[in-house]
């Protein structure tokens, strides 16, 4: 499998990785949502991405690595390969703004994986996060594609 990579560009790229969410059965968090910085790899044999991975960035301080996404189609090794060199574009684009570390959070294994393998550590075992809309008056709607999947299923709305 060869891979392209390149810069996420939103009018370029989001449509089809909206549709690598909709594939894997997740819920597809909002553009305007993901971070201009991030990179995405372009499966050449189909010329459309079959994987990305965002960072936010703060300079001087952090980045923040999320949002990864993977074909499913593809087979393991190449979507394992593809996220590996996505996370190393990310960390050199942190290092070029001067972060001082990367932080993540996954409860998916194979992601959980990967950055293990790409030399993060573990820090935190046992966390909650919290989130909050500043748009005024949030439906429960507004912001389910940040909490835990089964929560966010309409089913499991009363649960």
């Amino acid at each position: 499998m060869l891979f392209a990579y390149e810069p996420y560009d939103r009018g370029k790229h989001y449509q089809a990785l909206s549709q690598l969410w909709v594939k894997r059965g997740w819920l597809v968090p909002p553009a305007d949502c993901l971070p201009p910085t991030g990179f995405v790899a372009r499966d050449t044999n189909r010329d459309e991405p079959g994987a990305a991975l965002f960072i936010y960035l703060v300079p001087d301080c952090v980045g923040w690595i999320d949002w990864g996404i993977a074909d499913p189609d593809l087979d393991q090794a190449s979507r394992r390969y593809a996220m590996r060199v996505l996370f190393r574009l990310c960390e050199e684009l942190a290092k070029q703004r001067r972060a001082r570390f990367l932080y993540s959070t996954s409860q998916s294994q194979a992601f959980r994986s990967m950055l293990l393998d790409c030399g993060m550590m573990v820090a935190e075992e046992r966390t909650t996060t919290f989130c909050k809309s500043l748009a005024g008056e949030a439906q429960e709607d507004d912001m389910a594609f940040i909490r835990d999947y089964e929560q966010a299923l309409p089913e499991n709305a009363a649960e």
